[in-house]
């Protein structure tokens, strides 16, 4: 009874953590790191720190839960609420902060999805805020090559390196660095008989997402990695098969070819449209 009411209990931690402001994840970031150093000297000097590695593991186990008992990839639907939740703050705040600023103009702005993602928020003023310094940062670096139009000092070369030669999308490295945050997490997850088993019967991760997987995970985890992911591709072989022979349709939540192309290149979610106290919606498979 207790075991279940402590998995209840850190599911609903894990489930509020992923939802939180950026600075409740950043505290309970630095809460793991100061864990796992005091867990380190606790060994090293061979003190008592008996509750340092179970902590952790019950909060990791509860968080990797929660995303497995979803549908799809559960990296690709984490990733999916990272992006909406950053997005979320980005636009009731951090639009105007000058780290942001800074970021966006170094990379002359979000990559192509993001800025489409930006324009599909409808918030007209804060996208044409953003807009304006972009704009502006780029007529001063062109006024600055016409002036200096066949000469080659430093500052035709530093903006000619920046215009040739941006910084990557500031969302796009946040994800991708929680991306391999979270894979790491849940391969070690992995190695919990329970977690394992619950694996077996989701979706499992798409192709992108198991390479970064199987390159992190080694012995049963690895083959239980490989496992699942050949009877998803099977699965999608089938049913597509099937689809091509007699036009037979599935029944479940993605036609054979959405299905195969989830599988194989990523899950897309669509995410609704943001409340405005704050809440952020539920994600859908689509």
């Amino acid at each position: 009874m207790w075991r279940r009411v402590t998995e209840l209990l850190t599911d609903c931690y894990a489930i509020a953590l992923a939802r939180a402001h950026p600075a409740a994840r950043l505290a309970e970031w630095v809460r793991q790191r100061v864990l796992r150093v005091g867990g380190w000297l606790a060994r090293a000097l061979g003190l008592p720190f008996p509750w340092a590695v179970p902590v952790l593991s019950r909060t990791d186990l509860g968080e990797i839960r929660a995303l497995l008992r979803q549908p799809g990839c559960p990296i690709c639907r984490h990733v999916a609420e990272t992006s909406a939740r950053s997005f979320f703050w980005f636009l009731m705040e951090g639009y105007g902060e000058a780290a942001w600023i800074d970021q966006l103009i170094a990379a002359g702005g979000f990559c192509a999805r993001h800025m489409w993602q930006l324009a599909a928020s409808g918030l007209a003023y804060r996208i044409s805020y953003v807009d304006q310094y972009l704009s502006e940062d780029l007529v001063r670096q062109l006024r600055i090559l016409e002036a200096n139009t066949g000469v080659r000092n430093r500052s035709t070369r530093a903006v000619l390196s920046t215009l040739v030669r941006p910084a990557p999308c500031p969302l796009c490295t946040i994800l991708e660095r929680d991306a391999r945050h979270v894979v790491d997490k849940l391969v070690h997850c992995l190695a919990d008989a329970e977690l394992a088993a619950l694996y077996a019967t989701t979706d499992g991760l798409c192709w992108p997402h198991f390479q970064q997987a199987i390159a992190r995970a080694d012995g049963p985890v690895l083959r239980l990695l490989a496992e699942c992911q050949l009877a998803q591709l099977a699965a999608a072989e089938q049913a597509l098969a099937a689809q091509a022979t007699n036009g037979a349709g599935s029944a479940g939540r993605l036609a054979p070819t959405e299905r195969a192309t989830a599988v194989l290149s990523g899950w897309r979610f669509q995410a609704r449209m943001e409340r405005s106290h704050g809440e952020w919606a539920e994600l859908d498979v689509g």
